[in-house]
């Protein structure tokens, strides 16, 4: 199982460390030193004779660049022998008033991709004085490193990758902490990607089964895996029939951290599993089927979830479930019209095989809330088409029964940038899942509010335990390179979701 963790991490990360060293930028030896630049420093560089040795080194080519500290614009130029890195990388951060933490993130991402076209092998990033503080710039800088050097290409037999032996982060050797931490979780972030990038004939259920397992021993996890029989026996059986039309069998897996001990609080995180979308029997056209690898995007958010809680050793009591399936269509698999009974006993009337994520959710939570009384619980899922014509994917949908917890996790997505808007849960959408001829259906025949609707399902199975859940569908996968985001699986939800479990 450890070959396995390495052979889906691969090399797509090259920056495998971090450090901190307290050392004046144009004292520190490096390849690179990347040094931000907002435009009211650029402007003041070219009206006067700066002190500083980097200003100068900025000064002497303003003649010959089109520098204009714009975000995420770089230039990287040799240096004079007064300074001791060989080049200096200019990052530009626009307007000072207009610096957040995002736009950190983003100019140091650009900073690292630019950087590695110069086939460098070490760099040091200098930390800017804003109007901020300092650990939320020293936090943001490791995130863009981190995040911005990420690329899928373990399956590249041509493209050759440059890996960055020696990174620093120029600053108080007592930040060193806060980057290590902050490291863990963009690093866990970017596992999330590798998971969510891999294709389904390779992390098929019973290997994200297996992968689970190994990262319960690896990092002192309780592990328990719950295979096809068991499914059965547990009465498991939404699980069971979204899966039983797959060669590769269905699971439950469930992994504990406990981090306080003396406390009975639990939080429970549920992911959803899909390692392959076709759609089953309602199946789904070639244009909307082949991105389908990415529909465990929910499951890998919380598997490295809790990879990195357990490394950061939080004090809280952490339950993760993740319902793996494949949807396939076969001569087992479910039908359009079937009736089936979840594990707290209500019967579900399939219309459409196609919403097989909610089903598998469903038992798993009812799941969650049976056997380990929560006192709340998150799921996440790639669910619905819906929510990214709702909200494009820039934002997460998020759905709730709890004011208190909507608004933890609201403010997680604020601080992290992985942010959510929540929608409404109101009685008419939950009228529309009334079945007739059970007691409630997967789909509504409308067609309407497909996001919503999906909540408003999944809401049946939670009871009275507080609840959110997020729809990441819009946000999980990523046809474009922007800023730190990647072609590919983004990673969204893991800096999210441990934010909210330190407030929860």
């Amino acid at each position: 199982m450890e070959k396995l963790f390495k052979e889906l991490r691969s090399e797509n990360c090259c920056i495998t460390k971090l450090d901190v060293i307290n050392e004046q930028p144009d004292k520190h030896k490096t390849d690179v030193l990347i040094y931000p630049v907002t435009e009211e420093e650029l402007d003041f560089i070219h009206k006067n004779n700066p002190e500083g040795v980097i200003s100068q080194e900025l000064k002497n080519i303003l003649d010959i660049t089109f520098f204009r500290a714009e975000l995420e614009e770089i230039d990287v130029v040799p240096t004079s022998s007064k300074v001791a890195p060989r080049l200096i990388a200019f990052t530009g951060i626009g307007p000072k008033s207009e610096v957040t933490a995002e736009v950190i993130r983003k100019a140091h991402a650009a900073a690292v991709k630019k950087i590695k076209t110069h086939r460098v092998s070490s760099f040091a990033a200098s930390v800017p004085k804003l109007n901020m503080d300092t650990e939320t710039v020293i936090s943001a800088i490791t995130d863009g490193i981190i995040m911005g050097d990420y690329k899928f290409a373990k399956y590249k037999t041509k493209d050759k990758m440059y890996p960055i032996s020696k990174a620093i982060i120029l600053a108080d050797e007592k930040y060193l902490k806060l980057v290590e931490e902050t490291e863990l979780a963009s690093d866990c972030t970017n596992l999330t990607r590798d998971l969510v990038n891999e294709g389904g004939n390779v992390l098929h259920p019973k290997q994200l089964a297996n992968l689970s397992e190994f990262i319960a021993k690896r990092y002192g996890l309780k592990s328990k895996i719950l295979d096809a029989k068991d499914l059965e026996n547990e009465g498991l059986n939404l699980i069971f029939a979204v899966g039983k039309g797959s060669k590769y069998p269905p699971y439950l897996i469930v992994l504990e951290y406990y981090g306080d001990p003396d406390s009975k609080d639990k939080i429970a995180i549920v992911g959803k599993g899909v390692t392959f979308d076709s759609g089953g029997l309602s199946i789904k056209t070639g244009k909307y089927m082949y991105d389908m690898k990415q529909d465990m995007a929910g499951a890998a958010t919380v598997l490295s979830v809790m990879k990195a809680i357990a490394e950061l050793k939080l004090k809280k009591n952490i339950i993760a479930l993740i319902p793996a399936v494949e949807n396939m269509v076969g001569p087992d698999a479910y039908k359009p019209g079937d009736i089936i009974t979840s594990y707290d006993k209500q019967t579900v009337e399939v219309i459409n095989t196609d919403a097989e994520g909610r089903l598998i959710l469903a038992d798993a939570l009812a799941y969650a809330v049976k056997n380990y009384e929560p006192k709340v619980i998150v799921d996440l899922a790639t669910l619905t088409g819906a929510i990214v014509r709702t909200l494009n994917t820039y934002v997460a949908g998020a759905f709730s029964n709890s004011d208190e917890y909507s608004k933890i996790m609201f403010d997680a997505g604020e601080k992290t940038y992985e942010r959510v808007w929540r929608l409404p849960t109101y009685q008419e959408y939950k009228n529309d899942m009334k079945s007739e001829v059970a007691d409630i259906r997967n789909t509504s025949p409308a067609g309407l509010a497909g996001s919503i609707n999906a909540a408003v399902f999944l809401e049946n199975f939670v009871g009275k335990t507080p609840w959110v859940h997020l729809d990441i569908a819009g946000v999980a996968f990523s046809d474009k390179e922007s800023g730190y985001i990647p072609i590919g699986g983004t990673g969204t939800g893991v800096r999210l979701i441990i934010e909210f479990l330190k407030n929860a």
